[in-house]
């Protein structure tokens, strides 16, 4: 048992026995002092209704009243202390013995009935006169009712103290000065202040009664609080007093301005929105809320659809779904909460169009006796998906008659292998008949070589669930054909087949692999399919030692003049006939193909000598000279021949053709007709002109801009221009220069233009290198016009070679202008010179790229005169100013092989053309006075001048 204390309540009834018992313990003092305590009268105790009880000194409980007989017993007092309590019950009687002094102590008993008993005792210290035997006076209280009342009204003020500490809402009292005597938590969060610096404040008297007011308080950290307010008068400590209760309504104000914002919001979304969204009142039969696309469609405002309800819609329904729209309302009747009603139908729009509506509708709100109210509605605009579903329609109308057309057959069949349905176009070959095809095993209909294929194709896709292709072969009317079948699934144990005769796409597919490696107009192995063979042949020529074969690499001389005299396509068809002749040459072994326009090569395989490649070669260019007669042509032609031989030891094919290419080359360089043998040396000098090329790109990329040829990356330029004098025959006078290039290498030294010249027109590397030579050319001109004799120099003119592929650029004549402006040189002082071939290639356009030089003042000079492709009536086209005859009829006057003829005819040519002419190569002062003599008006030559520099040439300028 806890150790028990006297209640609160306890203390009048304890004092008012504490001096009872006083009074009752000096009346036994002065009994003892009349007689001996042995015969003392209990009368006197048993008349007082309270439990009293003596013991001595040595710890005996002498004498017991009626009221604590009937109360506790009369058995021994301390046995029927609980166990617990006995102990210091014993301890504390004995020590009020010993000290005197006055004791309450609390314990409890068990009863007879085994109940617990809640018990308070006081303890008075007797003595007698002599002091030697002390006593006790005991006293005791039953307080087991009274504590309990106590512990449950200490558990209920614990419970609403905790109650209102723990409540959510504020709870204050004030008394009538308006002073806060009472602040419960939740209040002082409100408040966002402590309790105890609330405590004592002002608050001010607050109204009372059943009106609810609302109260906003401010916290010492700025937040604002909302709370309802309610106010009742009560008594606090004997004091009349308010009490005050806050309900904090923040969080719902908050919420609610959250709401009419999502509202808000919710309905800028739906007039966004390309979506109908209305909210309909069935019982009203009228719209409570439409969006901007409602108003939109109508042309109505929204007060105006909300005004006119369900009358508009009516009024635009199509009468066709009228009856529809009744049985929606009929439907949303019995409509279920949260059931979704969709419907479809036609609506006319302000333009009085006809539009189809796929709407939704649920149920927002009930009536008190649970009809539906308000309906939520949308819609979308599905007019253009009724417009596609109707061609959808039709469509899949056209695909059904496609379907029945089509040249495959459908299998649905089991995963054992049973057919289970079929269809079959009408131009399927069937293996056989279709009824034969149901309900039978495909182990038990396809031959035995490809059942087996079709049954593990089928486990596959079923087991799988993928798609699976077969293809097969099967003998059908004594032909083989060709079949794919595509293996799809439909559930776990089903597929369909869709089998197509693919016959005709195996032949495509051969002939594409066969397309792929011949050439398309000759039937030749092309690129590819030759240097396939050359690569096997290679590998044999490493696995036998005593292996040789000999690749020859075919160009035809002068195609490019028959194509472009004849047409492409009387060209075309010669290169067959010479594809046809190669092929009569060859042996069963060899092969012949065609790389690209008029090239072929021939692989001679397994040769028993090297002599045997030249018999070969020969027999080729013999089998080539008879004419080729086509459409009335007849047109002749030779082949230049290189030759690769295996013995040189080659491990790709790219190497061996590489070598007959340069070989072939080197056949054309020694006059065509002709074949050449691969030697290192060939290849020695195929590397040198490859160094040379590149040597050249670099010299002419550093020339940079033409007005800035000295200055790109701080390089000095490798090229220069000298000025080769040209004089007036007649008076001996300088007429003008022609501009000269010079290479000064830095290693190699001075290159001839007659090596590099040749190499900058195969590359393009002329084009840049022109431009710049006319550019340095006129620059120079203008410096001598505008120098100290600017008024003699003012009479030249500068001549500059011109190259057929400047005269091809599409920027060509924006360069020439380009040159003229920057260097202010009037075109009347220059002079571009050509030669026959550039005049006669694309002569149209030539003509009038030269009408517009012409147009600009340049002059145009056609050079080595005669030593081309001459045609009078081109010449006679063309605006020519000036012919220069080729050193080569130049150099023969006055020697052994001399004929004036051909000069004679050149220069009445000239004349009779109104031209000048020049000639050239002079070199001895016969040949001078002989061309004076016959008239020639111009002239220059090694015995007029060398090419000069700037000064020298100067100096020329300086003698006018």
């Amino acid at each position: 048992m806890t150790h028990h204390r006297p209640p609160s309540s306890l203390k009048n009834i304890l004092s008012v026995c504490s001096h009872l018992v006083r009074q009752v313990g000096e009346g036994v003092r002065r009994f003892s002092r009349q007689r001996d305590r042995d015969d003392l009268n209990a009368s006197l105790f048993d008349a007082i209704p309270v439990a009293i009880a003596l013991r001595d000194g040595d710890g005996r409980t002498y004498f017991k009243n009626s009221s604590w007989r009937e109360s506790f017993s009369d058995r021994d007092d301390l046995e029927e202390i609980c166990a617990e309590d006995r102990d210091r019950v014993r301890q504390t009687l004995d020590r009020a013995v010993l000290t005197g002094k006055n004791t309450t102590l609390s314990y409890g008993i068990l009863s007879e009935d085994g109940t617990e008993r809640a018990i308070v005792e006081t303890l008075t210290p007797l003595s007698t006169r002599d002091q030697r035997t002390p006593a006790v006076v005991r006293v005791r209280f039953d307080v087991s009712n009274l504590k309990q009342v106590e512990q449950t009204l200490q558990e209920r003020e614990k419970q609403l103290s905790t109650l209102i500490q723990s409540i959510s809402d504020g709870l204050i009292v004030v008394d009538r000065q308006g002073t806060i005597r009472f602040v419960n938590p939740a209040a002082a969060i409100l408040f966002g202040r402590s309790i105890s610096s609330l405590l004592g404040e002002e608050l001010g008297i607050p109204s009372t009664g059943d009106t609810v007011t609302e109260l906003e308080t401010l916290s010492t950290t700025g937040k604002v609080n909302v709370s309802q307010m309610k106010t009742q008068t009560l008594e606090w400590d004997g004091v009349a007093s308010y009490v005050i209760l806050l309900r904090d309504i923040t969080d719902r104000r908050q919420a609610e301005e959250a709401q009419r914002q999502s509202q808000h919001l919710a309905e800028q979304i739906a007039d966004l929105t390309p979506t109908f969204v209305h909210i309909f009142d069935l019982q009203q039969r009228r719209n409570l809320y439409v969006n901007r696309h409602n108003c939109q469609f109508f042309g109505r405002t929204a007060n105006q659809l909300r005004q006119e309800g369900e009358a508009l819609a009516l009024e635009r329904i199509h009468p066709e779904d009228i009856d529809q729209i009744e049985r929606l309302y009929n439907r949303l009747a019995e409509a279920e909460d949260g059931e979704i009603l969709e419907s479809e139908f036609r609506l006319k729009n302000k333009d009085d169009q006809w539009r189809w509506l796929h709407k939704w509708d649920v149920v927002l709100t009930r009536t008190a006796s649970g009809l539906p109210q308000q309906i939520l509605g949308t819609a979308i605009d599905i007019t253009e998906r009724k417009q596609m579903e109707e061609e959808l329609r039709q469509t899949n109308a056209q695909l059904q008659a496609i379907f029945a057309a089509l040249p495959d057959l459908f299998f649905r069949i089991r995963s054992d292998g049973t057919i289970l349905d079929y269809q079959a176009g009408t131009a399927v070959e069937l293996y056989l008949p279709p009824e034969a095809f149901l309900g039978h095993l495909l182990q038990e209909l396809l031959p035995s070589d490809i059942a087996p294929q079709f049954q593990a194709a089928i486990s596959r896709v079923c087991q799988t669930q993928e798609f699976v292709t077969l293809e097969y072969v099967l003998p059908i009317d004594g032909n083989t054909q060709h079949y794919e079948c595509r293996l799809t699934p439909i559930a776990k144990d089903e597929t369909i087949a869709i089998v197509r005769n693919i016959s005709d796409r195996k032949r495509a597919e051969e002939q594409l692999r066969y397309d792929a490696l011949h050439d398309a107009l000759t039937g030749l192995p092309n690129r590819s399919l030759f240097v396939d063979r050359l690569a096997q042949a290679i590998q044999r020529a490493k696995r036998r030692s005593h292996y040789l074969f000999a690749v020859l690499f075919l160009d035809l001389d002068r195609f490019k003049v028959i194509n472009e005299s004849v047409g492409h396509s009387i060209g075309d068809r010669l290169l067959v006939e010479i594809a046809r002749r190669l092929e009569g040459c060859l042996r069963a072994a060899d092969s012949v193909a065609r790389l690209g326009g008029d090239e072929f090569t021939v692989l001679l395989d397994d040769l028993d000598n090297p002599e045997e490649v030249t018999r070969i070669s020969r027999r080729i260019q013999r089998a080539l000279l008879p004419p080729f007669n086509i459409d009335g042509h007849e047109m002749f032609t030779t082949v230049s021949i290189g030759i690769a031989l295996s013995s040189t030891g080659y491990d790709r094919p790219e190497d061996v053709l590489r070598d007959a290419d340069i070989a072939m080359y080197r056949a054309k360089e020694r006059g065509k007709a002709r074949h050449e043998v691969f030697d290192r040396a060939m290849h020695e000098r195929a590397m040198e002109r490859l160094q040379l090329e590149s040597e050249l790109w670099r010299a002419v990329d550093r020339l940079g801009d033409s007005f800035a040829p000295h200055a790109r990356s701080g390089f000095e330029s490798e090229f220069k221009v000298v000025y080769q004098p040209i004089v007036d025959l007649q008076t001996e006078q300088l007429a003008g220069f022609e501009a000269l290039v010079r290479w000064h290498h830095p290693t190699r030294g001075r290159v001839s233009p007659g090596e590099f010249i040749p190499v900058a027109e195969e590359t393009g590397a002329i084009v840049p290198l022109g431009e710049w030579i006319l550019a340095e050319a006129c620059r120079q001109l203008q410096a001598w016009r505008t120098g100290t004799n600017g008024s003699a120099a003012s009479r030249l003119r500068v001549s500059v070679n011109l190259s057929g592929k400047q005269l091809e650029e599409p920027e060509f004549l924006h360069r020439i202008d380009r040159v003229l402006a920057r260097t202010q040189l009037p075109g009347e002082a220059l002079k571009l010179e050509m030669t026959e071939s550039m005049l006669m290639e694309n002569s149209e356009a030539t003509m009038d790229v030269l009408q517009q030089l012409r147009d600009r003042g340049i002059q145009l000079s056609i050079d080595d005169f005669g030593t081309g492709y001459s045609c009078l009536s081109y010449l006679q086209q063309f605006p020519v100013n000036t012919l220069k005859i080729d050193r080569s009829f130049v150099s023969p006057i006055g020697g052994d092989r001399e004929n004036l003829g051909i000069v004679q005819a050149i220069l009445n040519l000239a004349t009779h053309l109104g031209m000048d002419a020049i000639a050239e190569g002079i070199e001895t002062a016969e040949q001078f006075e002989c061309l004076k003599d016959l008239g020639c008006r111009y002239a220059q030559g090694y015995f007029v001048s060398h090419p000069l520099e700037v000064p020298a040439a100067t100096e020329w300028i300086d003698r006018l």
